[in-house]
């Protein structure tokens, strides 16, 4: 990722900070969202996270309403990280291909810009950077496997050779993928989408750092404000806690134990996502057949409360 001045950290987090209150309302969310461990993490480095995870999130929410919108978030924040993200087709083959080509004229688009404003020596530039940073920062790990938190980081740290690491990569990419297009294809909520899209979009690449879980803090916003509503899973609560607890420890435990704890949060978080979907699914259904069977039954939710109350 390229560097941000500090001058320009302000801005970009309080820009994150009206993200998160978007979907999240409540002093006390918004104080957490501050305290996230990540959140100290990447100030430290001086990295984009901030600007990223906002990115995110408001592609996130805009792509319901607006494709065109959304795509240009997500190119922008394809533009300032490592981490591609992906965006979930919907279901008409017809909508899919119109989506595909409006993809392609934001990366045209985008690449015409910076031709114009930069020149070719840029991308050429970009390009011969590739092969080393590949080498040199990911498979030989000089920068540390501990600081990255992905599959293919993991196995690199365990001792595995890099085909066997790249295998564990493409493995756990194709499951998020898989995961990300299920769920926005089903009738799950917008924070349950938003969920999964964001830890999707880091499960899927393997140079993502812990500063870059950031990212993950926004996904759990979208969880917590899912389950203020639905109501929470047995568990989850504690499994949320982990979660926002993983960037602190995630760098050390990695160096001391080799346990990938940020990749255990990020899975474990779309996990939850996807329990919710398919729980929003059964009711669903279930409501459905009641209605059709003439039967006035109201489902109730044994679940747990919300975490913030006052919060809606």
């Amino acid at each position: 990722m390229c560097r941000h001045g500090w001058s320009g950290k302000a801005p970009v987090s309080w820009a994150a900070a009206a993200v998160l209150t978007n979907v999240l309302p409540g002093p006390r969310a918004l104080l957490l969202g501050i305290a996230f461990p990540a959140v100290l993490v990447c100030v430290g480095h001086g990295q984009t996270g901030f600007l990223i995870a906002a990115l995110l999130r408001a592609a996130a929410l805009t792509l319901p309403r607006s494709e065109i919108v959304a795509g240009v978030l997500v190119r922008l924040a394809g533009l300032q990280t490592a981490v591609r993200p992906h965006r979930p087709r919907g279901p008409p083959r017809c909508r899919s291909l119109a989506r595909g080509r409006r993809a392609t004229i934001i990366v045209l688009v985008s690449v015409a810009m910076t031709l114009l404003v930069w020149g070719g020596p840029v991308w050429e530039a970009f390009a011969a950077s590739i092969p080393v940073t590949r080498r040199i920062v990911l498979e030989a790990g000089d920068t540390g496997f501990e600081k990255f938190q992905s599959a293919f980081a993991w196995v690199r740290l365990l001792g595995g050779d890099v085909p066997t690491a790249y295998a564990a990569q493409a493995l756990v990419t194709l499951i998020a993928l898989v995961t990300s297009v299920l769920v926005w294809r089903s009738g799950a909520s917008r924070d349950l989408k938003g969920a999964t899209l964001l830890t999707g979009t880091l499960l899927s690449s393997p140079y993502v750092l812990d500063y870059d879980l950031v990212v993950l803090g926004m996904a759990l916003a979208f969880l917590v404000a899912h389950a203020n509503t639905a109501g929470f899973l047995p568990w989850e609560k504690t499994l949320l806690a982990f979660a926002w607890s993983a960037p602190l420890v995630a760098r050390s435990l990695a160096k001391l134990a080799f346990l990938a704890v940020g990749l255990m949060a990020l899975g474990s978080t779309l996990a939850l996502a996807v329990i919710h979907a398919l729980v929003e699914l059964r009711t669903s259904r279930r409501t459905q057949e009641f209605k059709a069977n003439g039967l006035p039954r109201a489902i109730t939710s044994d679940r747990h409360p919300p975490l913030f109350p006052y919060s809606k």
